[in-house]
């Protein structure tokens, strides 16, 4: 089994648009609402991976019936903790014209107390006694102090990945993560700097492992990705698809990933794996609807080169 931490989780409206227009007005051409949050992603598409997993965490009880619903469309077990409040909305808007861009609108969510945040480290810890690996991704609740994530690795022995931008990655290196995985801007937030070309990417990719991390994977959508165990380094380029939309790609490339390292440990295996579901996740409309058919498909084009 597989434990994932979804502190955050939300109602996922994608609408999309012909094209996206500011200050103006912009028609809606259709619209999906999901039971969503990074953790129930990474969940869902674990479990099309043919991988067991459960997801962790807490969720607002003013309107967790609605949520509820839409949970039964997802392919998750789900464990949540009612907390006072409302489970929170964002809205993906994905303009239709070039390259399916997509404009994120992410409300904060509900603030978690000190004696919650406690209870669901103790109730996370006990769920890794049984796992094979631990994941931890997406926001923080409001209010939620600096570290929380790296908190709730300690006493923790499996393997864990840790998917978040931010200071919360940089203070969740101390606990020594298997794997972290910024896409470029939040690797370039990390750094505190611009990067630009390959040598330069994986440089700065190294030096998350130099600070913590057994593994680092640089997400880069349509340019591709990065792995790097802070010594080898692989590229493999993004896969050519008909993209419906890239919302939830990076959550499925997590899972591409988990799925590769418990196959063989190879960076080779994790990178193409990670890859295939990244590119299976952007051929559908919604977050983590992909199949394990098409991921099979995809993952004999999948390729990697070392840099």
């Amino acid at each position: 089994m597989i434990t994932v931490l979804c502190l955050n989780p939300s109602f996922d409206r994608t609408v999309e648009v012909s094209e996206l227009e500011p200050g103006r007005t912009n028609r809606i051409l259709s619209s999906m609402t999901q039971a969503g949050g990074k953790g129930l992603n990474v969940a869902t598409c674990l479990r099309n991976l043919g991988l067991e997993s459960v997801c962790l965490g807490c969720a607002g009880t003013d309107n967790y019936e609605q949520f509820s619903k839409l949970l039964g469309t997802r392919n998750a077990w789900v464990d949540f903790e009612r907390i006072p409040g409302s489970i929170r909305l964002n809205t993906k808007v994905v303009s239709l014209k070039g390259n399916h861009h997509v404009t994120e609108l992410n409300e904060p969510g509900p603030s978690i107390s000190k004696d919650d945040l406690r209870f669901l480290q103790e109730r996370f810890r006990e769920s890794c006694k049984k796992s094979r690996m631990a994941v931890i991704t997406g926001s923080l609740p409001p209010q939620c102090p600096e570290g929380t994530y790296a908190a709730f690795m300690k006493e923790v022995s499996v393997p864990w990945v840790l998917d978040v931008g931010g200071r919360e990655l940089m203070l969740g290196l101390s606990a020594h993560p298997f794997l972290v995985k910024p896409n470029l801007d939040e690797l370039e937030k990390a750094v505190g700097r611009r990067l630009s070309g390959s040598r330069d990417i994986v440089d700065a990719a190294k030096y998350l492992c130099e600070r913590g991390a057994s593994c680092a994977v640089v997400s880069m959508g349509g340019d591709g990705a990065v792995i790097t165990n802070g010594k080898d380094a692989l590229f493999s380029p993004a896969l050519q698809v008909k993209v419906e939309s890239t919302v939830g790609a990076g959550d499925a490339m997590v899972s591409g990933l988990i799925a590769g390292y418990l196959k063989d440990q190879a960076l080779d295996t994790m990178l193409r794996y990670g890859t295939a579901a990244a590119a299976a996740s952007v051929m559908s409309r919604g977050t983590g609807l992909f199949d394990n058919e098409s991921f099979a498909i995809l993952l004999e084009r999948a390729e990697t080169r070392r840099i």
